[in-house]
């Protein structure tokens, strides 16, 4: 019987996932089959990125599938629900902690 970890899914789903998009994308660019658009910082590359580990309709069908036993394909199911959870929450913070506040001139008075 298969040892199910939710760590494993979730590591998966937040960081490799992610990780393999940015560095495919960056390949690609460098080889100019690709460009970046204009005003597309770092930051919102790398945030975009993250935001690719939100979705796990085929990732919660495979766990369903791959584990006879309901109990291990429930943990499989927490860790692809929770991976992708924090890729999305991880997202947000890298593209929002690069906004710039701007003050108007009216509240500033």
């Amino acid at each position: 019987m298969p040892r199910v970890h939710p760590g494993r899914a979730t590591f998966s789903w937040a960081w490799c996932k992610p990780l393999g998009i940015l560095l495919a994308s960056l390949f690609v660019i460098k080889l100019r089959l690709a460009v970046l658009p204009d005003g597309v910082t770092a930051r919102n590359f790398i945030g975009a990125a993250c935001l690719c580990g939100v979705g796990y309709t085929i990732a919660l069908l495979m766990a369903h599938e791959a584990f006879a036993v309901e109990a291990q394909s429930a943990i499989a199911k927490a860790g692809v629900l929770l991976g992708s959870t924090l890729a999305g929450v991880l997202g947000v913070v890298v593209i929002l902690a690069g906004r710039r506040v701007q003050v108007s001139p009216s509240v500033a008075s």
